[in-house]
C-alpha cells in the first residue's frame, strides 16, 4: 500500500507539473511494488509447500549437528525461503546442500523444522571450505576475542554473545559487528596506503585495491552492504582514471542497484541501513559545505565534521532501526565518533595478522596488537550502553518509525 500510494502521488504530481522525472519515478515505484508483491507471494507459496511436504532442500549457512539449531535457505525455482532446522540425526557443514525431512511449520516468511533428519547431497563449496579454515586460524590467533575477530574478518557472528550484541546495539555501534560498507572502505584505503608507501603508483594501488576488495567480498559471502561499498569504490576509481567528476549520489545509486538482480535484498535491514546511512553521510557532506565551518577553531573542525556526519546518518537510519528492533540508540553519534579511529586501525591489523599467518611469530605479534584495539571497541560499547537513556524502547510500528 505505501508504494502504491507513493506511485499514485507521483502520477498526480507528474500530471500537474508535466514533469518527465516525476513520471519516471511513478513508473519505477509502481514496477517495484508489483515486483515485490510477486516475489513475496512466490516465497509464501514455497513456504506453504515446504510446510505441507515436511521436507526441503536447503543450503546451510551454519554447521548443523544433532541437538543444535542451524539456519539456511530452501532452494526452489522462483523462490528463496529462510529455514531454521534443529537436527536430531545427521550433520552438515556450513555451505553444504542437504535434504531435510521433519514436521515443518511456518513462522511468517520463515519455516522452522524443530526435529529434522539431515542427509547431505553435496559438500560445501571451495569458498565455504576456505572460510572454515580461516575461522580456525582466527580462533588460534585471537583466543577469547575470536568471536569479534571472526565477525569483522569473515562475517561469522554466530559466537558473539547476546550480551555483547545488546551492549553494541544500545551504544549505537552494532553495525561494526557485521561486514558492511565501513569494513570494505577501511580495507580499500589501507591497501592503497600500504602500496603507496611501498612505492607503487596511485593507478596500480587503486587497481590492486579494487581486486582485493572484490575477492574479499566474494570470500565473506557477498553481503549486500559489502557489495554496495565495493561497487561504489570501483566506480569511484574508474571515474578518477577517466578524469570524470561524478556526483556522489550517482555513485550511491549505482552501488544500490542490487535489488534489480536480487529483489529480496530490498527487504534486508543490512541493505536498508547501508544505503540510507551512506545517503546520510553524503548529505552531511553537503551540509558541511553550507555551514560557516571557517568560524570553528581549526583544531575542532575535523571533529565537528565527523560529529555532524554521525548525527545526520543516525537520524536518517533511526526510523529503520525503530521499525526492525523497536529500540533506538541516542548515544550513537558520540560512540561512533570514539570507536571509528579504533576500528580504522583494528580492521587493517586483523587482515595483516591473517596475511602473516605463515610467519607465526609475526602474525601473533600483530594479533596481540589488534586485540588491544578490539578491547577498546568493546569498552566503548560497554560505556555507551551505560549512559543513562542511551537507548529508547519504542513500539516497532509504522507510525513510530
Amino acid at each position: 500500500f505505501p508504494a502504491g500510494a507513493l506511485a499514485a502521488a507521483a502520477v498526480i504530481g507528474a500530471a500537474v507539473r508535466r514533469s518527465g522525472v516525476a513520471a519516471a519515478l511513478a513508473v519505477l515505484l509502481a514496477t517495484g511494488a508489483a515486483l515485490g508483491t510477486v516475489t513475496s507471494r512466490s516465497d509464501a507459496r514455497c513456504a506453504r509447500e515446504i510446510e505441507a511436504a515436511g521436507a526441503a532442500t536447503i543450503r546451510l549457512r551454519e554447521d548443523a549437528r544433532p541437538g543444535q539449531t542451524a539456519r539456511g535457505h530452501a532452494l526452489a525455482p522462483g523462490c528463496v525461503v529462510p529455514v531454521r532446522v534443529r537436527s536430531v540425526s545427521g550433520t552438515g557443514a556450513a555451505g553444504a546442500l542437504v535434504r531435510v525431512v521433519g514436521e515443518a511449520r511456518r513462522e511468517g516468511m520463515r519455516v522452522s523444522i524443530p526435529a529434522a533428519r539431515l542427509r547431505v547431497l553435496a559438500g560445501p563449496g571451495l569458498l565455504a571450505r576456505w572460510r572454515e579454515r580461516t575461522g580456525a586460524l582466527i580462533d588460534s590467533l585471537y583466543g577469547d576475542q575470536a568471536p569479534l575477530a571472526r565477525a569483522l574478518l569473515i562475517a561469522d557472528e554466530r559466537d558473539i554473545s547476546p550480551a555483547i550484541r545488546r551492549q553494541f546495539a544500545d551504544a549505537g555501534i552494532i553495525h561494526m559487528l557485521s561486514v558492511s560498507g565501513l569494513h570494505v572502505a577501511v580495507l580499500a584505503e589501507a591497501v592503497v596506503l600500504a602500496l603507496l608507501i611501498g612505492g607503487a603508483s596511485i593507478r596500480r594501488a587503486e587497481a590492486a585495491a579494487v581486486l582485493i576488495v572484490v575477492v574479499f567480498v566474494a570470500f565473506v559471502g557477498a553481503p549486500s552492504p559489502a557489495v554496495r561499498s565495493a561497487a561504489m569504490f570501483s566506480v569511484l576509481v574508474v571515474s578518477r582514471r577517466m578524469q570524470r567528476p561524478t556526483s556522489p549520489w550517482a555513485i550511491l545509486a549505482l552501488g544500490a542497484l542490487i535489488p534489480l538482480a536480487q529483489p529480496r535484498v530490498a527487504g534486508e535491514i543490512g541493505y536498508q541501513l547501508s544505503v540510507v546511512g551512506m545517503a546520510g553521510l553524503i548529505a552531511s557532506g553537503a551540509l558541511v559545505r553550507r555551514l560557516p565551518m571557517d568560524r570553528v577553531p581549526r583544531a575542532l573542525r575535523r571533529v565537528s565534521r565527523e560529529l555532524l556526519a554521525t548525527v545526520v546518518a543516525s537520524v536518517a537510519t533511526a526510523p529503520i532501526v525503530a521499525w526492525h528492533f523497536g529500540r533506538v540508540s541516542l548515544a550513537a553519534p558520540l560512540t561512533n565518533l570514539a570507536a571509528a579511529p579504533l576500528f580504522g586501525l583494528a580492521q587493517p591489523a586483523l587482515f595483516l595478522s591473517l596475511a602473516l599467518a605463515p610467519v607465526r611469530p609475526a602474525a601473533r605479534l600483530v594479533a596481540d596488537g589488534a586485540q588491544v584495539l578490539l578491547a577498546g571497541i568493546e569498552r566503548i560499547g560497554v560505556a555507551g550502553a551505560a549512559i543513562p537513556a542511551s537507548a529508547l524502547d519504542v513500539m516497532p510500528s509504522a507510525p513510530t518509525a
